[in-house]
């Protein structure tokens, strides 16, 4: 279930792209309206973050195969998440310049969404 505060218009659930949040639930257009307890994440795939405009970043290793995504948000920096869906934010110009999280924050998207907004300040939407 998702938690009403981490909830923003925009936001794409189990029941649609959020349009309005009301005291009592949420409104998704077309007079379709849901309250907060019956609306679940959408989990992340591989498949989002392409859409979203991930660019599947291919590492060889000697002793592995590294899979990230990562996507551009201004001119210095990037968001990179691996394949288990742990994050950080990287220079876009030198990967020695970054900083990780380890925790499991993204594995949904209206989390995803939420975080891409408060760094570059525009919604992230899917890329035709």
């Amino acid at each position: 279930m998702i938690q009403a505060n981490e909830l923003r218009i925009g936001n794409s659930t189990s029941k649609g792209v959020i349009k309005n949040i009301l005291e009592t639930g949420v409104h998704f257009g077309l007079g379709k309206c849901s309250t907060f307890r019956d609306l679940e994440p959408i989990l992340l795939t591989e498949e989002i973050l392409l859409n979203f405009g991930f660019e599947k970043v291919v590492e060889e290793f000697e002793e592995c195969t590294n899979i990230i995504y990562e996507i551009v948000i201004d001119t210095f920096t990037k968001i990179i998440i691996q394949s288990d869906f742990t994050f950080g934010l990287e220079s876009k110009d030198n990967a020695d310049e970054s900083l990780c999280f380890t925790n499991d924050i993204l594995k949904s998207v209206h989390r995803l969404q939420n975080l891409y907004f408060a760094l570059k300040g525009e919604e992230l939407t899917v890329k035709l």
